[in-house]
């Protein structure tokens, strides 16, 4: 009997093996899952919001541009579609965030679309505050 394996044959297992497993029965109610939603920050104004809400900024081989599809190669950042964001994000916020220096091409490309934005509605001051 040599090469024979030595392993516990079919019929030498205890026979009350799955008596301890409990069958649940499921309901016929089927739960629906929430679908996880992606969260990024906002370089420009530092707050979290869902990806699909905001504009992501790529640096590509050919520069920095706006990614519309949000699916270009390269290093992203986001910033809202609002022009307060994108101003602080041109300043110094978005070139750090892609690790790169914003070339004055870059920065007239990026400008141009910040303009397309609509204005921000100006905010009320606060009583007392």
């Amino acid at each position: 009997m040599i090469g024979m394996t030595t392993g516990i044959s079919r019929s030498h297992r205890n026979p009350s093996f799955g008596s301890d497993v409990k069958v649940v029965q499921v309901s016929k109610q089927v739960k629906k899952k929430r679908k996880h939603v992606a969260q990024r920050t906002c370089v420009g104004c530092r707050s979290i919001q869902p990806k699909r809400s905001m504009v992501r900024v790529v640096r590509g081989a050919d520069g920095v541009q706006v990614d519309q599809t949000g699916k270009m190669p390269g290093r992203g950042a986001y910033l809202h579609e609002s022009r307060s964001c994108w101003e602080l994000g041109l300043k110094t916020a978005l070139a750090r965030a892609l690790k790169t220096e914003l070339t004055p091409d870059d920065l007239s490309r990026l400008a141009a679309f910040m303009h397309t934005l609509p204005e921000d509605e100006p905010t009320e001051p606060v009583p007392g505050g």
